[in-house]
Order: C-alpha cells, then sequence, then structure tokens
C-alpha cells in the first residue's frame, strides 16, 4: 500500500511556500466550525482520525478499552481494493509505516495477483480469484501503526448523545465525563454502542447458524517448513462438499532464518453449532476441526492433524447487522464501519467497506469547511453520507450473507457470488442483483 501513494512534493520556491501556508491560514480559519467526536478506535475510527488530521479539522477520539494492548487475540485482515482510501486519508508517515503490519513480512505481495480456491475433496483448484493490489495484515500491528500521532481517550464507554438547542453534540461516557462537538460519528464495531442508542433494539445483532473455529497456530518447525512449501503465499481455502469452508494463510513471519517464530492462521466454517462440550472445550473444538479436516484431500487433511494440542482453538459466532436509517439528528450522529454494516466474512469486504466509509466521511467533512458557510451545508453533507453508508452497507451485506449461505451448501456452491460473479472485487450499483 505504501508504495501506491506518491510522497506530497512542497514547492521549494518561495511562492510555492508562500501559497502553503496561506492555504494552511484559511483551513485554521475555517476549522473551529467542526469538531469531530469519533467513537472507537479500530481501523474505520482511526482512518478517520487520521484522515481529519491530514485535512486540518479538529476530532477527539474515544475507545472503550482500557488501552491499546487489552485485546490480547490476533488475526489477520484482507486490505485489496480499498488501498486507494487509504491513500486519500492517510498522511505520508504512516503510509510508509504500512508494510510493518503485513502479516507474512517477507512477502512482497505487490506479487500476489489472486489465490486459488480448491476442491478440499479431490484437491482441484475450482477458480482463481482476482485481488486488486491485496494486502494480508495483523490486526494488532495494523493497529498500532493506525494509532500513530493520535491522542486516543481509553476507557471511555458511550451511554448516551445528547443534542443541545446549540445544534452540537454531547457524548457522555459511563465514566461521569462528557465531549462537546459537531459531529459525532460511531466507528465502535459490530456491537456499537451508538448503533444501540438511535435504534434501540434494532441495533442487536442476528447470529447465524454456523461454526466458526479460528486460532493461530505455531507448528513445529518440520511442519512449518512443509506447509511453507505446499500453500500459496497469499493464503490455501478451499471449500468441501460437506459443506466445509477451510482458510489457512501466514500470520506472522519475522525472521525467515528461524521457522519456530512463524505461525499461521487456520480458520474454518460449517452449518450447524457447537455441541455443548465443544463449546466449553478448546481441546473438544480441535478435536472437531481434526475430525473434519481429516477427510480432507491432502495437504489440506494434514493442516488441523498437525496443530499441537495446547493450542487455543476460539469460537468465534458469525453475526450480521443489516443497516437501517437512521435520524442524523441535523447532522449530529452517524455510523461507519461495522456500525453501520456488519457482514459476514466469506467475501473479505467489511474492513475494506469500512476504509470507504472512512474516507467518504473525511471527505464530507473537508466539504463542509471549505464551504465556507457557517457551517450550514454539514446537516445534508451527513446526511448525504449516511445514505451512501446505508446503500452500499446493504448490498455488500447482503452479496456477502448470499455467499455464506451457499458455500456451505455444495450443490449451490458454483453460483455463489464468489465463484461466479463478483469475486471478492467492490461492488457498485446493480451487482448484487447478478
Amino acid at each position: 500500500m505504501a508504495d501506491e501513494a506518491k510522497p506530497a512534493v512542497v514547492g521549494g520556491d518561495d511562492d510555492g511556500a508562500k501559497r502553503q501556508r496561506e492555504e494552511e491560514e484559511k483551513k485554521k480559519k475555517k476549522s473551529p466550525l467542526l469538531h469531530v467526536l469519533i467513537i472507537g478506535a479500530a481501523s474505520a475510527g482511526l482512518t478517520i482520525a487520521q484522515g481529519l488530521k491530514k485535512a486540518g479539522i479538529p476530532f477527539s477520539i474515544f475507545e472503550r478499552d482500557p488501552d491499546d494492548e487489552s485485546r490480547y487475540r490476533d488475526w489477520g485482515m484482507t486490505v485489496h481494493w480499498s488501498a486507494a482510501y487509504l491513500t486519500r486519508c492517510l498522511p505520508q508517515a504512516i503510509l510508509d509505516r504500512l508494510p510493518e503490519t503485513q502479516s507474512d513480512q517477507q512477502l512482497d505481495f505487490d506479487t500476489i495477483t489472486g489465490f486459488p480456491v480448491h476442491n478440499l475433496e479431490t484437491g482441484e483448484v475450482l477458480k482463481e480469484i482476482p485481488l486488486t493490489t491485496p494486502r494480508r495484515v495483523s490486526r494488532k500491528r495494523w493497529r498500532k501503526v493506525m494509532m500513530e500521532g493520535l491522542d486516543i481517550q481509553f476507557s471511555k464507554n458511550l451511554v448516551d448523545i445528547e443534542y443541545p438547542p446549540d445544534g452540537s453534540v454531547i457524548a457522555h461516557f459511563e465514566d461521569g465525563t462528557s465531549a462537546k462537538g459537531t459531529t459525532l460519528v460511531g466507528a465502535d464495531g459490530s456491537k456499537s454502542a451508538t448503533r444501540h442508542l438511535l435504534l434501540g433494539d434494532k441495533a442487536a445483532l442476528t447470529t447465524l447458524p454456523y461454526v466458526m473455529v479460528n486460532t493461530v497456530v505455531r507448528y513445529s518447525p518440520e511442519h512449518t517448513k512443509q506447509i511453507t512449501d505446499a500453500i500459496h503465499p497469499f493464503c490455501h481455502m478451499g471449500y468441501h462438499p460437506e459443506g466445509t469452508m477451510f482458510w489457512i494463510s501466514v500470520m506472522d513471519n519475522p525472521d525467515p532464518a528461524d521457522p519456530s517464530q512463524k505461525t499461521f492462521q487456520v480458520v474454518s466454517t460449517w452449518e450447524g453449532a457447537l455441541s455443548a462440550e465443544e463449546s466449553a472445550s478448546s481441546p473438544a473444538r480441535l478435536a472437531a476441526l481434526r475430525t473434519r479436516i481429516s477427510r480432507y484431500h491432502p495437504p489440506f487433511s494434514h493442516f488441523a492433524a498437525w496443530i499441537p494440542d495446547d493450542t487455543p482453538v476460539h469460537p468465534d459466532r458469525i453475526a450480521v447487522w443489516d443497516p437501517l436509517p437512521v435520524d442524523h439528528h441535523a447532522g449530529r450522529v452517524c455510523l461507519a464501519g461495522d456500525a453501520a454494516h456488519n457482514m459476514t466474512f466469506h467475501r473479505g469486504q467489511g474492513l475494506n467497506v469500512a476504509l470507504q466509509d472512512a474516507a467518504d466521511l473525511v471527505e464530507a467533512m473537508v466539504r463542509v469547511r471549505d464551504a465556507d458557510d457557517g457551517g450550514a451545508g454539514l446537516a445534508e453533507a451527513v446526511r448525504g453520507f449516511g445514505e451512501l453508508v446505508l446503500e452500499r452497507g446493504a448490498r455488500e451485506c447482503g452479496v456477502s450473507m448470499l455467499t455464506t449461505r451457499l458455500v456451505h451448501r455444495w450443490g449451490e456452491f458454483m453460483r455463489s457470488p464468489i465463484m461466479s460473479g463478483a469475486g471478492v472485487s467492490a461492488l457498485g450499483k446493480g451487482d448484487e442483483k447478478k
């Protein structure tokens, strides 16, 4: 991603420097009209914060976690068609550091143009899925780099939103503190407190009838070498006629000379539910995973058999929230990212759509600032942004949900969107009907 951004060129002559100073002064004069309150310091919220900072628009960002290390789990995320939106929002210093976030630090992702999808019963390649500027990143390292230079206020659990007569918005937090601004952006994830305050019971997630097991594995050095030789460098994945999905990819690879430091992310899903024992026990979940994968064609059959017995195997529910219209209170509140459209992961769109939301919101705030109308255009800008997010989110949530359903039903699998339609590319208007 960093290599796609062009470094900002500052004019070397006096006239160029003068023009830049004049533009900065204009920003400073207009910016006090806005103060954006960002709820949530994950991908969407951090990208919005960096974009507003780059644009010179005042903001505050709040996170319910106590610190940036409190979430102990890590997993991989895929950035592909949304890379251009990062370039719009992030300063060059952050773009230059994004390679640090890669899951496989030794891989040149510029060489990756797609990845194969396999029939897990026969091992045959069913299709090559094309990708645009793909990067697999570590969620933890990604978040750490994206936090650079931001004053994040931690332990801030949103409990109420107030809309005073003066046209401002006030966020109230569980610790008794509050913050006042012009627009509050709920970028607080799938269990969004902002969404619940806006919609009440209608904001609740819907849990789908699928099992998901997700773990990071450190194999033995011998098995690490065999797996590295066997899998595609981006990911090795496939579907089985019995209705299961399986994925393995590099999670961390800090030292190519030391295979003991290399880890892999292993994910599998199937329709149904875990037994009571499997729900309560990591060893039981590992046993269930091994049983299913033992029927796969090699090398897939080895990937679970070789997992060390003491590896934690986490159960993750697959839950969704289909977007609904919200009252934007004359431009004073909106939603972005998973808070606005929590979708299934089988088409790999959640992060990419969130980054597009972030870029669109920053651009909306820049338009309000530059309109020089005293902030009168804020309500219209936020309304337009909300409509865009609603339309985009509804379209993608629907196609992602269809993908999840069909990939677990072999008889319908080949007509799923990922195999017969959009693959994992961004959707345009009407694509959900194809």
